[in-house]
């Protein structure tokens, strides 16, 4: 392990803090933690059309002053809060349904 790593979780007595926000991907790439293109990220947390104005995903935009361009943000927890949300939904939706005229089905 790099000396300087060890150094700074010897001074911190734990690991560094768990990443909590991470920056859109670049144009034609993707976000490495949930695979998630940036097209995709940036329809999860702006408002538009596809979310009904209401982004599911909670994000912020880091500028400075002046600036009309800024850094956005997108917090990992609401991220992933909102595609476990996606995954049960999906496994409500496509559990098998009882038969109630057994396993043959009914004729």
């Amino acid at each position: 392990m790099n000396t300087n790593v060890q150094e700074n979780k010897a001074r911190l007595g734990t690991s560094p803090r768990p990443q909590e926000w991470i920056r859109l991907p670049r144009a034609g790439n993707r976000e490495p933690i949930t695979g998630l293109s940036r097209s995709t990220l940036c329809e999860l947390t702006l408002p538009c059309a596809a979310n009904g104005r209401r982004p599911p995903v909670k994000s912020a935009v880091l500028k400075k002053c002046d600036a009309s361009r800024g850094i956005r943000l997108i917090h990992l927890k609401s991220l992933l809060s909102h595609l476990d949300a996606l995954a049960a939904k999906a496994e409500v939706a496509f559990s098998p349904i009882d038969d109630k005229h057994g396993k043959g089905g009914s004729k």
